[in-house]
Formats: structure tokens, C-alpha cells, sequence
């Protein structure tokens, strides 16, 4: 959170979306299968995704985010990622909509499910995010919400 500190300008167009079922977006090749399964009633059923509970999942999911991230910031996109939740900041709503309708093709593009339930896809300069209310006309964040 202290990321959105930095990167917030006054009057910053943002907006934000969650990665559906965020580790399950990754597919795990067939042939690891046998090791991210359990049996049950004599039969072993095995992921073909990450599984939540993986002790290693966190860690391997936030390094496929911060891939995709580092490609948006190179071209000059501002991005918060925090595990599956995006939160994008821009200098005019115009560069919001754009900018919103390149990152869910590139999402989409590489695989990922966005979770529409939590999609805010249009712009505003107040937006709550990771249970912060952030807000871009007086540059500040508030608490819990």
C-alpha cells in the first residue's frame, strides 16, 4: 500500500480489477500433476492449476504478476499489484479507458479470468482498493472501509 502513496498524483484517473480465482489461472504441466494430489475414497485425484493452500503458491503467482506488471511499467503504465487485485493510475481519463482496455487484453491474452464481480473499469478519481478508500482529488488514502 505504501506503493499507492508513491505513484498517486492529484487528480489521477484510477481504476481497478481482480484476477478470478487468481491461482487457478495457472495451469501446472500434466506431468507435475501427481504431486499436487490427494487421495480420496481409493481415488487420487490430482490440480491442473495452482492450488490455494501450496505453500509455494503465493510466492510463485506474485512472481507471474510482477512480470506482467514490469511489461505495463515499461511502457509507462503505473500499476499496484497486490497478489490478484490490479490497481491502475493514470493522468487523464482518456489514458484511463485506453490504458484499462490494453491491460485486459494483455490479461486475457495470457491466460488470465478477470473476476467481473470486482471489475471497475471505469475511471474515477476515487476508487476503494484493498479496503482502502483512495482518493486522488486531495491525494490521500483512508482506512478501512
Amino acid at each position: 500500500l505504501n506503493r499507492v502513496a508513491e505513484l498517486i498524483r492529484p487528480g489521477d484517473w484510477m481504476f481497478s480489477f481482480d484476477l478470478k480465482s487468481g491461482y487457478h489461472n495457472v495451469e501446472i504441466h500434466a506431468s507435475y500433476g501427481k504431486f499436487l494430489g490427494f487421495l480420496f475414497e481409493g481415488h487420487y485425484y490430482s490440480f491442473h492449476s495452482l492450488p490455494f493452500g501450496l505453500a509455494t503458491a503465493p510466492f510463485l503467482f506474485t512472481q507471474l504478476i510482477k512480470q506482467v506488471a514490469k511489461r505495463w511499467r515499461t511502457i509507462g503504465m503505473r500499476v499496484v499489484p497486490y497478489v490478484d487485485d490490479l490497481l491502475f493510475l493514470c493522468k487523464s481519463h482518456l489514458y484511463a479507458r485506453s490504458t484499462c482496455a490494453t491491460v485486459v487484453r494483455d490479461l486475457r491474452a495470457a491466460g488470465f479470468i478477470i473476476n467481473s464481480k470486482k471489475l471497475h473499469l471505469n475511471p474515477s478519481r476515487h476508487i476503494a482498493f484493498l479496503g482502502l478508500e483512495i482518493d486522488a482529488t486531495n491525494q490521500h488514502s483512508t482506512g478501512l472501509i
